[in-house]
Parts: C-alpha cells; sequence; structure tokens
C-alpha cells in the first residue's frame, strides 16, 4: 500500500498507515527503526516483526518518503506506533504527526519461514528497493508540470521580483518562482488558467496565483473568470492591502491587468 500526499495547506495535522494481522496467538518479536538518506531523498521506517508457534514470522514494514528540496516536502515532526488488539485481530497503526505534506508513506508485509526474524541490514535493502521506486518521480507534486515552452522569463520595467513574490499569497508562496511568464497552468481538476503573471507555479492550485480560469472552491467571486481563486479558500480573510492565507488583498483584486503583445 502507497499513499501521494499532498496536505498542501497543511491543515490535516497527521496522516496514518495501518496494517492488520488476524491470527491469533501473535506477539510482536522486536521494533526496527531506522532513517536513511540518498540524494535529495530520505526515508524513515518503522517495522514490527510478529512470531507465530506454528507460522512463519510477519514483518509489517511502515515507511515515509521525503524530499526538500525537489517535493517542497514537510517532514513529519514526529512518527508513533501503535500496537492494538481486538479480539483475535492485531492492528498496528504508523502515525506521522506535525501536519507533514508532500510525501509518499505506505507499508510492506514481509513473511519469513518460521523462527527466522528479519534483521536491520535486510531491512535497509528493502528501504534501497523502496527510494529506487520513487527517486525516479522528482515532478510527483507537479500533478501537470507543464510544456517548458509555456513558460518565458521576463524583465520588469516596473516592479520587481521582490514586488511580485510580496504581493503572492503567503500560502502559495513555497510553489511560485517570480520573474516568469506562464501560459496554460493547470490546477487538480485539469482545468488550465490562461497566464500566470509574472511566476512560474508548481502547485496544483495555480488558480489562486494566475488569472483566467477555474477555481473549486465558492467564493463571492465565483467560481470562474479573470480573478477566480485569487480570494482564496472559505476560510481566507481577504485584507486590504497584503495577501493574507491564499487570498490576494483587496486592492490587488480590484484591479486590472492589461496585457500588450506584438
Amino acid at each position: 500500500m502507497v499513499s501521494v500526499i499532498s496536505n498542501e495547506d497543511r491543515k490535516s495535522s497527521y496522516y496514518f498507515t495501518r496494517a492488520y494481522s488476524s491470527q491469533d496467538k501473535v506477539t510482536v518479536k522486536s521494533q526496527l527503526k531506522n532513517t536513511i538518506s540518498r540524494g535529495n531523498f530520505e526515508i524513515q521506517y518503522s517495522a514490527a516483526q510478529f512470531v507465530h508457534p506454528s507460522e512463519a514470522t510477519v514483518c509489517e514494514y511502515h515507511f515515509i518518503v521525503s524530499n526538500i528540496r525537489d517535493w517542497k516536502s514537510y517532514k513529519p515532526t514526529s512518527i508513533i506506533d501503535n500496537h492494538n488488539m481486538y479480539l483475535s485481530s492485531r492492528s498496528i497503526k504508523c502515525n506521522a504527526e506535525g501536519s507533514p505534506s508532500n510525501i509518499v508513506m505506505g507499508y510492506l508485509m514481509l513473511t519469513r519461514k518460521n523462527g527466522f526474524n528479519f534483521t536491520v541490514d535486510q531491512l535497509d535493502h528493502v528501504t534501497d528497493v523502496v527510494l529506487t521506486a520513487v527517486e525516479s518521480v522528482k515532478d510527483l507534486f507537479k500533478e501537470f508540470p507543464g510544456n517548458d515552452a509555456s513558460i518565458s522569463p521576463v524583465t520588469f520595467d516596473k516592479g520587481s521580483t521582490d514586488l511580485i513574490f510580496n504581493m503572492t499569497p503567503p500560502s502559495m508562496r513555497p510553489y511560485v518562482e517570480p520573474g516568469y511568464l506562464q501560459l496554460r497552468a493547470y490546477n487538480l481538476s485539469g482545468y488550465p488558467n490562461a497566464i500566470c503573471p509574472g511566476i512560474k507555479v508548481t502547485s496544483v492550485s495555480p488558480e489562486h496565483v494566475c488569472i483566467g480560469g477555474i477555481s473549486a472552491d465558492v467564493r463571492e467571486r465565483g467560481t470562474c473568470g479573470d480573478f477566480a481563486g485569487w480570494s482564496g479558500k472559505s476560510d481566507d480573510n481577504i485584507l486590504h492591502s497584503r495577501p493574507n492565507g491564499y487570498a490576494h488583498s483587496k486592492k490587488d483584486i480590484s484591479s486590472v491587468i492589461l496585457i500588450f503583445y506584438r
């Protein structure tokens, strides 16, 4: 089982994986943990081994992969394992806490012959296999990476990249780079925004910084139009002169954008 977790607004404080075993008379033999880095990737794993009088040793291997540079990950602040027993069913719940975002989380079920236990070295080899599987998808959290031909650098006759960045809603700043003009930035639903003025964006919610498109959040300004999404999400307060949350300032929303071309 593998889950790709975005949690872009970081409102969910934790995620978890849970595995069940229906065997009775099962006891936890050992709990093995480790953190391994390779390149820009880091994987944290927690593995619980179970032994049974007459059946194979079972190992439930829970893992979390993050990449701060390429995925803009926020790693969990803590990983907590909970063991629960209900009648003849045992569950292992691995919590990733601290509002993690842009991570891959999952678990594997491993078995060995009865009487043979897994070692840290063997689980580290499993970790290498998992890392090999994910390290080729550096653009995993760019749901619609777009065409490089639709992104062009710009120079400013008036204003600057710093000014553009300061006008960007704070919750979107990790996902934009000022100094560009981008066409056709696609949102998570597959709808394009016509143009991203002054920036290029890697977020799956470009409607909060780009113009001419559709917003998934219903606000008083509607779901489509030139500034759809610029009023942010339903719990964002629109301030007069500065951006807040996912919302632009009221001053920006009431402005007019002129596009000259030749």
